[in-house]
């Protein structure tokens, strides 16, 4: 039997598919410790587009993606990076001897697949699903997650269409209400911001 030129290191036994959850104080290695198990999935040769690494910000992600790169770019071009690469596999199965000549090809197909990899933060793994089913979930088509600005007009617009349809007395006595407050603030603000605040409670 003949094996690719561009074949992954195959492991004894396939990594089995399941999840990993990784807590750890600041500037422990995290990065480098997820890093790691993303590019022993990839070495395993599990397609990009099955692997989800989630983190919280936007910062932490890139510096994941970019971690998985970097360290498959070293291991393709420097013997000593290739052999400290596969010391950091996160199975024995996966530590075999490996040379550039065998992570370049990973590196190749790794560039090629990089846009179905599925490292991003889980507000976007979530927006990402709920907009996959948006039928399914009651939602338009095109819809978006509010910036504040956007909630913030969306407030106005509300209160504006609330105090159309206010009795004129109600409206009066609204206003002597939020007079005593002793500011000089309009009442559309201090409804706005009252708005803003009861609907943090009502999500709670």
């Amino acid at each position: 039997m003949t094996m690719k030129s561009d074949a992954a290191p195959a492991p004894a036994t396939p990594i089995p598919a399941g999840r990993a959850l990784i807590l750890a104080s600041a500037g422990s290695g995290k990065t480098y410790r997820l890093s790691s198990q993303l590019i022993g999935l990839l070495a395993a040769g599990v397609p990009p587009a099955e692997i989800l690494a989630s983190t919280f910000t936007r910062k932490a992600a890139g510096e994941i993606a970019e971690r998985v790169l970097v360290r498959i770019a070293q291991g393709a071009r420097d013997p000593g990076a290739a052999a400290n690469l596969q010391a950091s596999m996160p199975s024995a199965e996966l530590r075999l001897k490996a040379t550039p000549d065998v992570w370049a090809p990973l590196l190749a197909r790794t560039v090629r697949g990089m846009h179905r990899l599925q490292v991003l933060t889980l507000d976007a793994f979530f927006h990402r699903i709920a907009r996959s089913f948006a039928q399914e979930l009651g939602l338009p088509g095109s819809w978006e997650i509010a910036q504040e600005p956007d909630r913030e007009r969306i407030r106005g617009l509300a209160i504006d269409a609330a105090l159309e349809e206010v009795d004129h007395d109600v409206l009066v006595e609204l206003v002597r209400l939020t007079s005593r407050s002793g500011t000089n603030r309009a009442v559309h603000r201090l409804l706005s911001e009252a708005m803003a605040s009861l609907h943090r409670l009502y999500r709670e």
